[in-house]
Parts: C-alpha cells; sequence; structure tokens
C-alpha cells in the first residue's frame, strides 16, 4: 500500500512538472509526456499530447491558495463573525445576527473542506440556527409595554 502510494504521488508530481515546463521545455516535455504521461499508462492523462491534456482543476481554488497564517486569520474571523451574530441576538438586533450568520456560512462553504465531518457538522449546526432565527421573532419593547400596562389596568 505504501509502495503504490508512493508510485501515484511520483506520477501526480511528475506530470504537473511536465505540465508546468512544457511552455518553456516544449520538446522535452512532449518527449517526456510520450513515454510517461500517454493515455492507458496513468489514470490522470487524457490526451496523447502534453498541449491537448487539461491541468488539474481545483474543486476550492480559495481554500487551496491560502498561506498557513491566512487560514489561522480565516478561522479567527469566522469565530467573529459568529460571536457578531450572539451579540446581535443578545441586543435584539435580529437583522445583524441574521447576516451575520449568512457571512459565517458563506465563508465556511468557501473556505473549508465540504467533505470533512467537522464542516458538515458546523454548517448543520449554522443552519439550524438561521431556521430557529426565521420562525422566531422577539417581541417588540412597545408591544410589552402596552401589555404589561394592560394588565396593570386590569387588576
Amino acid at each position: 500500500l505504501a509502495r503504490r502510494s508512493a508510485q501515484t504521488a511520483l506520477w501526480t508530481i511528475t506530470q504537473a512538472m511536465l505540465r508546468w515546463m512544457a511552455p518553456f521545455l516544449s520538446f522535452t516535455a512532449e518527449e517526456a509526456w510520450a513515454v510517461l504521461g500517454a493515455e492507458g499508462k496513468t489514470p490522470k492523462a487524457s490526451a496523447d499530447s502534453i498541449f491537448m491534456d487539461t491541468y488539474v482543476t481545483l474543486t476550492a481554488p480559495d481554500a487551496a491558495l491560502l498561506a498557513p497564517e491566512q487560514a489561522f486569520f480565516l478561522r479567527e474571523n469566522l469565530k467573529l463573525k459568529l460571536l457578531n451574530a450572539r451579540l446581535g441576538l443578545l441586543s435584539r438586533q435580529t437583522a445583524s445576527a441574521r447576516s451575520d450568520l449568512a457571512a459565517a456560512s458563506a465563508s465556511l462553504a468557501k473556505y473549508f473542506d465540504p467533505a470533512s465531518r467537522r464542516t458538515q457538522a458546523a454548517a448543520q449546526l449554522l443552519q439550524q440556527v438561521q431556521s430557529q432565527m426565521k420562525s422566531s421573532e422577539l417581541p417588540r419593547l412597545d408591544e410589552t409595554l402596552a401589555a404589561l400596562a394592560t394588565a396593570a389596568a386590569g387588576r
């Protein structure tokens, strides 16, 4: 298993290097592609010529381009959005809390791995909170005071 994993990694690296060097060393890359990357020899190759093959596509390029320091600040930014939503709920500013939860949900979907169980759990919790916020409206202060005045007058 370890040997096969190492071979797969080497094939992937070699094919990526051939694709990267093809514009500069076109004849060398084409000759190496004919030997190493031709269709049928490896699962990633899809054309007989390196110039007809496509580059590797990333499903989430924004997350892949983040440096480790940026990933730390991204997590901290997500925490701040969730804290702002919490403060918005405590101060009865539901519109602000909804927008903060929507922003947190969008950044979670954009920058984090959707296949990860932790990301799926966090997304599910965010959806639950958003659905509960939609279904429950807090009473307004003037309505509460009017109800208290009516109750006090009825005594």
